[in-house]
């Protein structure tokens, strides 16, 4: 019997409480940012920012990720994974603070953005340990329920923030978000780190060989800048409140939940490529549709069709993702994708911000949604075999 070992059986004990905490604290984690993050650049537009100002801030956040990326990556072997999640976890705080008191204090947007990139620890972090907790095996099904509670998080979330704004202003939403932020800390500060990581050795990556797999990773990042960022603000020109557009941010989330549990079950059999190559299909003529958006019913289709996208490429490029870090050497391969995704998260703006120069604001944004046509077909190019 396999679970004889005591040692085996303390070791499996321990994963099992590790991904139950890490269920935990990505649910309430994504509860808590999905609460107020697409309402942030609707917010700063409200408070006066311009739009290259706004884009400035996204600027600027990806080159702090990409700063603290290095001197983290030395320093993990010695700290462990778990402490980097809820600081990522705790960061958010600081942003929401920062966020709600920049109408008083200008010079607070500088805090919030350190926070901002700060908070992208969690990711790294994350990634580390949930590819020690399956060890690239099994991961299809626990990423697709790990999927489906973040897309419902991401779901529910965005309506009830927006509403929450609408009626008693974003310093409540911010509130509601802090509180969340506090409870997803706890798990993992409970759970002990699964697995201890060697000192980090650059010189063991093959880059030409995961080349691929860093496409993908930037082409998702753009993607996920999309949501956060150009959508939001184009749903904003065609409904001018924080309650429609969290509302309509919701509509995906049960065609999502269901696709995501679907596709983390059948992936075993279907194989990662075949829903990768779907979903960045359907992510890429959504985006192209949002060049057309003209009215809320548009918004409301453009929504659904983008929840079910992100359903079926989410899963299998996460499990592609955790199989091919546990093949290579870990820790070095999920710093290269940070890195690229850091990239990928000050490089998209930086281009909209240099439009914003040559064109009006409505049409930077639509080129916005343009450029992200071929980033979410690039997805399809992580390896898959």
């Amino acid at each position: 019997m396999i679970y004889s070992n005591p040692v085996h059986h303390h070791f499996h004990m321990h994963r099992i409480k590790e991904m139950t905490a890490l269920y935990w604290t990505n649910s309430l984690r994504a509860t808590a940012t999905a609460f107020v993050a697409v309402l942030v650049p609707i917010y700063l537009l409200k408070i006066g920012y311009s739009l290259d100002q706004i884009f400035l801030v996204f600027i600027a956040e990806g080159l702090v990720w990409l700063v603290i990326l290095y001197p983290v990556m030395r320093v993990i072997h010695k700290v462990g994974t778990n402490l980097f999640t809820a600081l990522g976890v705790i960061m958010l705080i600081g942003l929401m603070v920062s966020l709600a008191l920049l109408p008083l204090y200008s010079w607070l947007i500088v805090a919030a953005v350190f926070f901002k990139a700060m908070g992208a620890l969690y990711w790294f972090a994350l990634r580390l340990n949930f590819t020690a907790v399956t060890n690239g095996k099994e991961a299809g099904k626990n990423i697709g329920l790990t999927n489906a509670l973040f897309l419902m998080c991401m779901g529910v979330a965005p309506a009830i923030g927006g509403i929450v704004a609408q009626l008693y202003g974003m310093n409540w939403a911010y509130f509601i978000s802090i509180t969340i932020i506090l409870l997803a800390c706890v798990p993992m500060l409970d759970a002990n780190d699964v697995a201890l990581w060697p000192k980090a050795d650059l010189s063991k990556l093959n880059i030409r060989k995961i080349l691929p797999d860093l496409i993908a990773n930037a082409g998702s990042t753009i993607d996920d800048s999309v949501g956060a960022l150009v959508w939001p603000l184009l749903i904003f020109i065609i409904i001018p409140s924080y309650a429609g557009v969290g509302i309509l941010s919701a509509i995906v989330v049960i065609s999502a939940i269901i696709i995501s549990l679907w596709v983390g079950w059948r992936e075993g059999k279907k194989g990662e490529a075949h829903y990768l190559k779907q979903g960045s299909l359907i992510m890429s003529a959504t985006n192209f549709l949002r060049l057309l958006t003209q009215t809320v019913s548009q918004v409301a289709g453009i929504n659904l069709l983008s929840g079910i996208g992100q359903a079926l490429y989410t899963t299998p490029l996460a499990s592609r993702y955790y199989k091919n870090a546990a093949r290579e050497p870990t820790l070095e391969y999920i710093y290269a994708m940070q890195v690229v995704s850091a990239i990928a998260w000050f490089g998209y703006p930086l281009i909209l911000f240099c439009l914003t120069f040559i064109l009006p604001d409505k049409q930077v944004l639509i080129f916005g949604a343009l450029l992200a046509i071929p980033a979410t077909w690039a997805i399809r190019f992580i390896r898959t075999s």
